[in-house]
Order: C-alpha cells, then sequence, then structure tokens
C-alpha cells in the first residue's frame, strides 16, 4: 500500500469505528475526493461525535427523527437507530421518539421509523406495510 492508501485506510476505520456504523458512501468518498472526505468528517466529528452541549444519545434521537421526516433509507435509520443504542437508549426510548413523529411529522415518517426500528430489534414482526390478507 502507497502512503495515500493508508491514510484512507487509517480514515475509514476511524469514521466506523468513531460512528459505530459505516456506508458505502465513505469508501466512494475516499476515492473520488479524499480531500472532501478528510474535511467533512473533522466537522462530523466536531457537531455529532462531540459532547459539547448536547449527549450523544440526545444527538441519536435528532438524527433518527430528522431521517424519518426526510423519508430516508431505512438502512440509514437503523445505523442511526445503532448508534443510539451503542450510545445507551433502549428500544423503548427510540420507539417512544419514533412516536412523536406520527402527531408532529406525519403518518409516513412514523411508519418509516417504525419499520426502521422493526428491522433492528425484531425483524421476525411483520413489515410494517406489508399487506396482510383479510378473511
Amino acid at each position: 500500500m502507497t502512503k495515500k492508501e493508508d491514510e484512507k485506510a487509517a480514515l475509514l476505520k476511524r469514521i466506523g469505528q468513531k460512528r459505530g456504523f459505516r456506508f458505502g458512501l465513505f469508501e466512494f468518498l475516499a476515492d473520488v475526493d479524499y480531500e472532501y472526505l478528510q474535511n467533512l468528517n473533522k466537522w462530523v466529528e466536531f457537531v455529532y461525535l462531540t459532547d459539547r452541549h448536547l449527549q450523544r444519545k440526545i444527538k441519536e434521537f435528532v438524527v433518527i427523527a430528522v431521517l424519518c421526516t426526510r423519508l430516508d433509507d431505512v438502512n440509514h435509520i437503523k445505523g442511526h437507530i445503532k448508534a443510539a443504542v451503542d450510545t445507551g437508549a433502549t428500544k423503548e426510548e427510540i420507539l417512544e421518539a419514533i412516536h412523536l413523529l406520527g402527531i408532529w411529522a406525519g403518518g409516513p415518517c412514523h411508519l418509516r421509523g417504525l419499520e426502521a426500528w422493526r428491522q433492528y430489534f425484531d425483524p421476525s414482526l411483520p413489515p410494517i406495510m406489508q399487506p396482510v390478507e383479510v378473511e
């Protein structure tokens, strides 16, 4: 490996360890715009990963809510559910935070959050929006 490849690998490892998850986006950015990834990560570590005024657990509740309201990809929401659990959040706390979306953000946001919760905590439960046969 070259020095630059070693630096990329070290940054990608740091991203995964610090956040508790990592997506293909980071590998993509490391290959196509490493300088951007470096600077983005500095900002993320300062604003998102540092307990300046809010604990990381609270930040994860906020991020989960924002992702649900933006109807983001369920896998992205699950990544932040995992991060919330890793910071001490319980499945009940996360569920309660998601339930708040139903009133203030609307049904689709609530359902998206519930599906991410189901997939993370108990995939054996029926998918939220899967049609069920009625008799």
